[in-house]
Order: structure tokens, then sequence, then C-alpha cells
């Protein structure tokens, strides 16, 4: 790994507009991996820099943080073009963090690209844009529905670009392997477990807890409707474009408790309390279930996506169906499970998730994939 650190080293992320999983991976890298690294993001915000540790000298941003920062979801026709004419000639090692473009940056024969994919895009595979409000507007959803068309296209060629391809998951790997057609080495990303752990034991109060940025493919709807159904409290920490749907959703029902935006202590104390985490996402791997495991709480989860690579038949249950149904079916079972669930058996399990985990994970394999490009030159691909 010390041979890497006289490198010069560009990261590439697709957007530092808002705070989750995926930022946080990339603080852990540019700041305790790569310090002196340069980061490309097509936007980004001040005070997500500030809450990441990042300095704004190493951001490289044709967006920047001024009016265009807020309007990062209208300027999606450009960003292939943006990553077609992008030049990474002053360094010698590119590694990449995508959702979306940034894997399709074009680097020399003698530049190593390492990518790490969190998912091939949700917007161009996976039908996500009925959750965009252009695909609820006539006039314009047949225009962006064939700017998405083509953007499949230049996404599968630029997915030839990288010479390797690293997976959060075994789930993303799979659709790697589906929508791109290469295969990739799944190295699991960091949960901050140390910070979540409690310190003493924790008094557990009567409510569930969800968390995460309330967007429409979390269904924090069905987590809602399911305990209003069972007559469970509910609190939903997080905010985001949803929010005030997810509230009228809740109908004022006073079992439901909306936090909005809570500092990273708070929510740590509401995680440590909670008698269970609910999870009704189909998610590409899932850190919020393993941050409730290191708090010392149990989780019940839509038994699809990462979550069922981390919760354990000792650490959670999953139950069926993406629906209220199904959800509030099973609640009662695991309000019992709860209750017999062993502290140590969830720390365990959060650990093999841990940010140290994952540091020493990802820099071995950085430093082997290079070694190998500058012995053998590219791979071929696979």
């Amino acid at each position: 790994m010390a041979f890497l650190q006289d490198k010069r080293i560009l990261l590439l992320h697709p957007f530092l507009n808002f705070y989750g999983g995926a930022e946080y991976l990339l603080k852990v890298v540019a700041t305790e991996i790569f310090p002196k690294a340069d980061i490309y993001t097509f936007s980004y915000r001040k005070d997500i820099l500030s809450e990441m540790g990042i300095e704004e000298s190493r951001i490289i941003s044709p967006l920047g943080r001024g009016i265009f920062s807020s309007m990062y979801t209208q300027t999606t026709p450009l960003y292939p073009s943006m990553m077609d004419t992008l030049s990474a000639d002053n360094y010698d090692l590119v590694l990449s963090f995508t959702y979306g473009y940034v894997h399709g940056i074009v680097t020399a024969h003698t530049q190593p690209h390492i990518s790490f994919v969190q998912t091939p895009m949700r917007l161009l595979w996976l039908k996500e844009s009925e959750h965009y409000w252009y695909d609820k507007v006539p006039v314009v959803r047949e225009l962006y529905r064939s700017i998405l068309a083509w953007q499949r296209v230049w996404d599968r060629q630029a997915a030839t670009r990288p010479d390797y391809l690293l997976a959060n998951s075994h789930i993303v790997g799979k659709r790697v392997e589906t929508f791109w057609g290469r295969t990739a080495q799944v190295v699991y990303p960091p949960v901050d477990t140390a910070f979540y752990a409690p310190s003493e034991h924790v008094t557990k109060s009567d409510y569930f807890i969800t968390h995460s940025r309330l967007v429409r493919y979390k269904r924090i709807d069905i987590l809602i409707d399911a305990c209003i159904q069972q007559n469970k409290k509910l609190m939903v920490v997080g905010d985001g474009p949803d929010y005030k749907r997810l509230k009228a959703v809740a109908k004022r029902s006073p079992l439901i408790e909306f936090t909005g935006y809570v500092s990273h202590e708070e929510k740590r104390h509401l995680l440590q309390e909670a008698k269970g985490f609910l999870f009704a996402a189909e998610e590409d791997f899932g850190i919020a279930p393993v941050e409730a495991l290191a708090a010392g709480t149990s989780v019940l989860a839509y038994g699809k996506g990462g979550v069922t690579e981390t919760i354990t038949a000792d650490t959670g249950m999953f139950f069926k169906e993406q629906s209220a149904k199904s959800l509030a079916g099973s609640l009662e079972n695991f309000e019992t499970f709860v209750g017999h669930v062993n502290a140590g058996v969830l720390s365990k399990q959060a650990e093999k998730f841990s940010k140290k985990q994952f540091v020493d994970t990802y820099s071995a394999t950085v430093s082997n994939k290079v070694s190998d490009f500058e012995k053998n030159g590219p791979p071929l691909l696979a």
C-alpha cells in the first residue's frame, strides 16, 4: 500500500449534495486511505464537504456549488459528455465510486482505473424514473425516456472503460453482470460500527425506528401503514423530497413521529433505545440496518436486496412481500424475537462490516490490482 501514496490519484463521485452511505464511503477513502487525492464531482454543497471533513480545495467540479448544484437532476443529459471529455492525464491512478456516470471517465492504457460500483444506475436500469417529477408530466415524459434510452447505450459502453470493477454486494455484482456484461469483485462498504456501539447497558423504549433519506424507493410508506394497522409507534428519522407525501400517508397519526434531520449523536441515541429497526427497501447494500445492529437493535426487513447479506437468523427477521400487509403480519413475531436477542451476537455480526474491515480490504484490493496492472498491463475485460 505504501507504494501508492506517491502516486497522483483522482477520486470520482457523482454528487456531494447530500450525505448518505455512498458519501460516507468516499469520506473514508478520501480522509483515511488517500488523503492527498483530488476529488471530481459534478456538483457539491460546502456543508456536506464540512461534514465529510474534506477541504474544498481538493474538489474539481464543473457545476460547482452555485445555482447549478441544486439543479443536478435537471442536468442529467449533460453528464455523459462531461465524462467523455474529462481529462485524467495528470494522474497515475483513477478510482471512481459510481451509482451513475463517473465510471465512464476515459483513461489511458497506462492509467489503472478501479471502479467501486454502488449500483448500475437505478434511473437507467431499475425503472426508477417513476419516482421523478418528469415521468409524471406528459409533455416531457417521452423526451426524457428517449434520453434515458440513449444513456443506457452509453452506460453499457462506459462500463467497459474501468480496468477493474468492485461491487458493494453480491446483489449489485449480479446487476453488473446482467446490465453491463462484466464481473465484479465484492468489497462490502464501511459502517462506523464503533460510533454506534453502546458504551453501557441501554433500556429499550416502546417504539420501532427507521432512518434513511426520504425518497420513494425506500418505501417508508409501507412501514407507516403497517405500524398504524398494528397500533405500533414508529420513529421516522431523516429528511428528503418524499417528506410531505409521507406526512400525508401518516394522516397525523400519533403513532408516527417524524424527527426530520438529526445529528449523528441523536440518531445513535434513538437507534440504541429503539426496540426494533424496520426496513422496507430493496437496497443495494443497506448501511442503515447494519448501523442498527451495531447500536444493539434487531432488524425486520424486506427479504430482498443487500440486506439478505447482512442480516442473519439470529440478528433479525425478513418479511416476504414489499407490502404493508406482509410487514404487519410479521410485527408480532418480531416483537417476540427482539425480547430474546443477544446483544453480543448483534455486535459481532455488525463488525463484519466495520470501517476497519473496509479500509483493510479495499486498500489491499487496490494495491493488488495496481500491482497486477503494472506487471501485466490492462486486463482483458471480464
